[in-house]
């Protein structure tokens, strides 16, 4: 790219470019700015593919794609090359992939990440502005009554700081009431609670409310667990807790 980018002046050298090669000293020093500025991130079907590819912020007047049909391909290695041979650059990359498993290259998506937004936020490349975290609460049964399924909203910043969100129910349209107890700047983040209990869902199906199902309403959760469906949920859906879906 360097090359490209700002060919050495050599007088006994004709450089003859091709057309191609033309093309690619015009994108050359765009490359370099935009690694510089970093406007770059990881790209979410590359990964999905199980190659680590990027997607790199072009300037909008700036076409791609067309003119170069190779160009994703030269700038994934530019990337791939600089992470390996930049001591600076490598050292943050490593430290970033060790906090998060997802970064690194074959790990398996899990299946409740469906989009790009999703995926950038869980590898920890784009901060997730939400002021809290959806988590699940299982309270013991009492002498008359089952196992009950809650959720809390643990405050991101002070993880002692729990917020009951009633029952485990959610309907989307619905009212958001969660009791005097709830902080005014996270009002705007409680659709957040629908997102993961949709997730929840995708992955333990019968945790959904078919009362919910049958009334048209998918997304909600069930209040009340049997005793061998709570062991069940706590024992085999471990992998689950582990990658911090719960």
């Amino acid at each position: 790219m360097d090359f490209f980018a700002e060919p050495p002046h050599i007088r006994a050298v004709d450089w003859q470019w091709s057309e191609e090669i033309i093309r690619l000293r015009e994108y050359a020093p765009v490359i370099k700015e935009i690694l510089a500025e970093g406007r770059w991130r990881p790209d979410f079907a590359g990964w999905q593919a199980d190659r680590r590819g990027w997607r790199l912020d072009w300037p909008s007047d700036l076409e791609t794609g067309a003119n170069l049909p190779y160009l994703s391909d030269w700038t994934d290695g530019i990337i791939n090359e600089l992470i390996e041979q930049n001591q600076q650059v490598r050292k943050c990359w490593d430290e970033l992939a060790g906090q998060y498993p997802l970064l690194q290259s074959g790990a398996n998506l899990p299946p409740v990440i469906s989009d790009e937004e999703e995926w950038l936020e869980a590898i920890g490349w784009k901060r997730d502005l939400t002021p809290f975290r959806t988590c699940l609460q299982i309270i013991e049964p009492s002498e008359n009554t089952p196992w009950q399924l809650n959720i809390l909203l643990q405050d991101q910043q002070d993880p002692s700081r729990l917020v009951v969100w009633g029952p485990a129910q959610l309907e989307e349209g619905t009212d958001f009431q969660a009791g005097e107890k709830m902080p005014p700047e996270w009002i705007p983040h409680l659709g957040r609670i629908h997102q993961d209990t949709k997730k929840w869902i995708k992955l333990i199906p019968w945790l959904a409310d078919q009362k919910g199902r049958s009334t048209g309403i998918p997304d909600r959760l069930r209040t009340a667990l049997t005793e061998d469906e709570t062991w069940e949920f706590l024992n085999s859906n471990s992998s689950c807790k582990t990658e911090g879906t719960f």
